[in-house]
């Protein structure tokens, strides 16, 4: 099956990170996601899932992501985006202050 990955991109960040969509993330994911963020590798879903999207989502329950940029090929796509919350929770390993 193929995506329009320019649609889905800023169609993921509204409904998986501004609305948190769990549905939405777990319908578009792929079990065997592989990303290199802050603090080492994630190698599966499941993993980014637990180490990343819910500690954030915990730290900064008032999340909002801007989509600035997209520039897509047909299988991938860049995005450069924005995002502005208040450090509520310390989900991510720090106190908020």
């Amino acid at each position: 099956m193929s995506h329009d990955v320019a649609a889905l991109a800023p169609e993921w960040f509204e409904r998986v990170w501004n609305r948190c969509d769990k549905k939405r993330l777990h319908e578009t994911i792929h079990p065997m996601c592989f990303g290199t963020l802050e603090g080492g590798s994630i190698k599966k879903a499941n993993a980014f899932i637990e180490k990343r999207y819910r500690p954030f989502l915990g730290a900064f329950p008032d999340l909002h992501i801007e989509v600035i940029t997209i520039i897509a090929n047909e299988n991938e796509a860049f995005v450069r985006w924005r995002a502005v919350g208040t450090y509520r929770a310390d989900t991510l390993g720090v106190e908020p202050f």
